[in-house]
């Protein structure tokens, strides 16, 4: 039995939405299925990244493949629609129209005149057209999900909300906050305008314009240090550790050595950070919205901060400085909410759903 999968990203563990495509891909293999990606280097040379989906969808066709079953990624799932006799899954990280409209509405992230001189009908007409026709939608929080009943009429009967797993993480692993010590903050994202570092820097320093200065910010896998470093003002960078990528060897002992694990992005899919972030028995801050409400609640396995407020996040900060006790608490409460959430676990849940089309 052939699996198809289609993606612009690599199927690797080191990079987000390729983690969770690499964890199937073994699951699969392990059930006997071959796996087959059409990724980049196969669609060749693209006029523009919109029409990925087509050059795949042409290499498919043009190739000796024949799929048992295509999981294609949002962007290009429309282009395999009603062109193949064979079972076809969407899969989504987060509706890529419902963050387009996320920016209108914080404008977070300026959009260029090439961009916006795309309409949106156009821009999505693919992801749209998947979710029209696919035999099954893959997404990763329930606010999408609410989206697409909403705005276009998806029966929730053929979605399917799966969940990312994470890495074992021993418990002479995990590292606990020692009271009184410097409170060490973590924020493992790439150094993206939708990641909310604006948020997260406009917070900070309004901590330390309050006198509060018993902390350090870990800045984890944000690329290029000169890069960073030119958004962080000069009052915060003495509290500013910047490490531009690691390994995956490295992320436990990243984890290890932090307290909190901070999320300020406006958007989010699933973070399979946060999700790690839990399993080591970290205290997660995170933004009110996507798949941090299905994971965080309020003071009892996390903090929640309003989306997009500096005001909201400095207040979270300033609780959890105040009430140190409750940071290996809350850490330890958020092991318990993931911690069955391992990666055979979750993906075992997926094979159910995909063996159930074939």
């Amino acid at each position: 039995m052939k699996i198809v999968h289609i993606s612009g990203f690599d199927v690797k563990p080191t990079i987000g939405a390729g983690r969770a495509s690499y964890f199937w891909k073994q699951a699969f293999l392990n059930r006997g299925f071959e796996f087959i990606q059409i990724g980049l280097n196969e669609a060749g040379k693209l006029p523009h990244m919109l029409l990925f989906g087509h050059y795949a969808e042409k290499y498919l066709r043009k190739s000796n493949i024949k799929p048992d079953i295509i999981i294609a990624h949002e962007p290009a799932a429309g282009f395999f629609m009603r062109r193949w006799n064979v079972p076809i899954v969407l899969f989504s990280h987060g509706i890529e129209e419902r963050a387009w409209e996320v920016n209108k509405q914080y404008k977070h992230d300026p959009l260029s005149f090439k961009a916006r001189s795309i309409p949106q009908s156009l821009r999505f007409y693919s992801n749209n057209k998947g979710f029209k026709y696919a035999d099954l939608i893959m997404l990763s929080n329930k606010t999408d999900l609410g989206y697409l009943i909403a705005k276009h009429h998806i029966s929730e009967e053929k979605a399917f909300i799966f969940n990312n797993g994470y890495f074992n993480i021993e418990e002479h692993e995990k590292g606990f906050y020692t009271n009184g010590n410097k409170i060490k903050l973590l924020f493992n994202a790439s150094w993206l305008p939708r990641k909310g570092k604006d948020v997260l820097i406009a917070a900070l320093l309004r901590l330390v314009q309050k006198g509060i200065t018993n902390f350090q910010l870990i800045l984890a896998g944000v690329g290029d240090k000169n890069n960073v470093l030119k958004d962080i003002p000069v009052e915060l960078k003495a509290f500013v550790h910047i490490i531009e990528r690691f390994d995956l060897k490295d992320e436990k002992f990243i984890l290890k050595s932090s307290d909190i694990f901070v999320l300020p992005s406006y958007y989010e899919g699933q973070s399979l950070a946060l999700t790690q972030a839990m399993a080591a028995s970290k205290c997660c801050l995170v933004s009110d919205n996507c798949g941090q409400v299905d994971f965080i609640r309020d003071k009892v396995n996390g903090l929640l901060f309003k989306t997009g407020s500096a005001d909201s996040l400095t207040e979270s900060l300033e609780y959890i400085f105040t009430n140190t006790h409750l940071i290996n608490q809350l850490g330890d409460a958020a092991y318990q909410s993931v911690k069955h959430l391992t990666w055979d676990y979750v993906t075992g849940k997926i094979l159910q759903k995909i063996e159930a089309l074939l």
